[in-house]
């Protein structure tokens, strides 16, 4: 496990971190307070994760605070958040423009800190209804309300507002399950989140 920054984990799987402070602990203002923020790389070979919750591949996780907004959709595993504030390091789940985060990849208590996906593959929520009939591997996924993705119509040119919201691409191999599933993509996060 390479670590950039320092993460001390709550628990070894990514996908099994819901801190009420910083680091873990019960009282203000943590065990680490320090390490809000941070970014924890790994490698397929060392990602460790709860396969009931989901699949975890390497990649950067960043450790960030997830603060409800009303009208945001529940923490769910493979939902784009969004920085509510970057210095802050806090992230939610309704749009708040056109700076994506990364994708949760756990369910989160509202208020309390986790990690995200910001960089590699990662599992990301399909809309309930998604425009293509057949996704495929390559396809490029958008960003849309409610937090989840959705794939154009091939022969639709992307806007500008489009292009902002593009988080990755279908890298998933064989028939893809589309309308409300899970994805397996890659990020293709073009904003820094150090």
């Amino acid at each position: 496990m390479t670590r950039t920054g320092i993460v001390n984990l709550t628990d070894p799987r990514l996908n099994k971190i819901n801190d009420q402070f910083p680091g873990g602990g019960t009282e203000s203002p943590g065990l680490k307070p320090g390490q809000l923020g941070q970014i924890l790389e790994v490698s397929d070979n060392d990602v460790l994760y709860d396969s009931t919750v989901g699949t975890l591949y390497g990649g950067r996780y960043q450790y960030v605070k997830f603060v409800p907004q009303g009208g945001d959709t529940t923490p769910a595993v493979g939902l784009v958040v969004y920085w509510l504030d970057r210095a802050a390091k806090t992230v939610t789940s309704i749009v708040t423009g056109y700076d994506i985060a990364g994708i949760l990849v756990n369910v989160v208590t509202d208020n309390y800190h986790c990690l995200i996906c910001i960089d590699g593959k990662v599992k990301i929520q399909m809309a309930a209804a998604v425009t293509k009939a057949a996704p495929a591997k390559g396809d490029l996924l958008i960003a849309v309300a409610a937090a989840v993705v959705d794939v154009l119509l091939d022969a639709t040119g992307l806007s500008s507002v489009e292009v902002a919201r593009v988080v990755g691409r279908i890298c998933d191999d064989g028939v893809i399950a589309a309308d409300g599933a899970l994805v397996q993509a890659q990020l293709l996060l073009r904003g820094s989140n150090f």
